[in-house]
């Protein structure tokens, strides 16, 4: 294009020439098409266009003038080289603005096509920073990708001050629950020691019929298995917060025989309540803890006891799952059901719901050992309401196939 325009003036001051080299040359208007086109691909390639045509115009204008004066015709070439210089500015002035235009227009539509439809926040930032980068300069796209990495960092800062401020609250509801746990364990372990101890004073120091011997002997039974629970407990609790499963001792388990064998025993010391137990026959085998497993029944079953009142029905049930081979467990109570904020919680160490702290005592043990040592048989417990009020606890246990 540069070659072109060239040879354009070059060839106009060959037609002034042939003209009679004559200052007012009707060729001279023809420099005008040279310097728009230079204008209009260049910019201020325009005005170095209109300088190179009034250089090339000069020879023909200047010796007239010394010759003549300032005639019309010397004039009208004068005139010429003011507007060649005006044309030639102007024209580049408009191309420039043109230009300009035509790129803001190009990058919004880049910026808009860059940001287009659900993209994610930060592919978007980088399409517009490559997208700036190309269209302006190398400052605009560092200064974006600052903005995009200080956005980046606010954003994780703020994300740690949230999980450490929950953190914190965590471990201050689990400082504020094991201080309960404190008072409430020295209350569960003085219960079960006052009675033993009171009952021995009483049968050191008198004598009892045969009968009143046998009840005296049953609830000191119950009593320090109650304690035993409680130790076994605490024991449970310290490994699980240790990182450890619980110790097991496997064996071939008959589901039924232990489920009514331990509903027998708190039966005999709990009877404020009707127990019924239902067991399908049948059951397959389960490879587990034999003490582990009653621990779980006796405690789940108390539980029902504890928070249902007194004279309701607490029902066990027993039933085989065929693929794959299980034994599904529930214990279903009368009493006032969990809250759903609760529900998830309940297996939570120290954990008590506000409704059962009011209703019984309990050091919030219980479950979460429960559910250790029914994960560490690889099965599964929830807590479900039953309608119209009462709680079903369902656990699950892998079978011998």
């Amino acid at each position: 294009m540069a070659i072109a325009i060239a040879l354009a003036l070059a060839a106009i001051t060959l037609a002034v020439a042939h003209s009679g080299a004559d200052a007012a040359s009707p060729w001279r208007h023809a420099y005008h098409v040279p310097v728009v086109v230079a204008a209009l691909r260049y910019g201020r390639g325009g005005v170095l266009t209109a300088l190179a045509a009034v250089l090339l115009y000069a020879p023909f204008v200047l010796p007239a003038l010394e010759r003549e004066g300032p005639t019309p015709a010397v004039l009208e070439g004068l005139l010429t080289f003011a507007l060649l210089l005006g044309v030639g500015v102007l024209s580049a002035a408009l191309a420039g603005g043109v230009r300009r235009q035509r790129a803001r227009y190009e990058t919004l539509a880049t910026v808009q096509r860059a940001l287009d439809g659900d993209t994610p926040l930060d592919l978007a930032v980088a399409r517009l920073r490559a997208c700036l980068h190309a269209r302006l300069d190398a400052t605009v796209g560092l200064a974006l990708e600052n903005a995009r990495l200080t956005a980046r960092q606010r954003r994780f800062a703020d994300e740690l001050a949230e999980k450490v401020t929950a953190a914190t609250r965590h471990v201050v509801e689990m400082d504020r629950m094991k201080s309960e746990f404190v008072a409430i364990a020295s209350h569960e372990l003085r219960t079960p020691l006052t009675a033993l101890q009171g009952f021995s004073e009483l049968l050191a120091m008198r004598q009892f019929a045969p009968a009143e011997l046998a009840r005296i002997a049953a609830i000191m039974r119950a009593e320090t298995e109650r304690l035993g629970r409680i130790v076994n407990d605490f024991l449970d609790l310290a490994r699980l917060e240790r990182g450890l499963a619980p110790s097991l001792r496997l064996a071939r388990v008959d589901a039924g025989a232990l489920i009514a064998d331990a509903v027998e025993v708190l039966q005999r010391a709990r009877t404020t309540h009707h127990f019924e137990v239902d067991c399908a026959d049948g059951l397959p085998p389960l490879e587990a803890d034999p003490d582990a497993l009653d621990r779980v029944v006796k405690n789940l079953v108390s539980n029902a006891v504890k928070y249902s009142p007194a004279g309701s029905r607490v029902r066990v049930t027993a039933r085989a799952q065929e693929a794959p081979p299980a034994v599904e467990i529930t214990v279903e109570d009368e009493g006032p059901g969990i809250a759903e904020a609760d529900r998830t919680r309940i297996f939570e160490p120290y954990y008590r719901t506000m409704a059962g702290a009011k209703a019984a005592g309990g050091a919030g043990l219980g479950l979460a050992v429960v559910k250790s040592l029914i994960d560490a048989h690889g099965g599964t417990i929830r807590a479900d309401n039953v309608a119209p009020h009462g709680t079903r606890m369902t656990l699950i246990l892998p079978a011998v196939p």
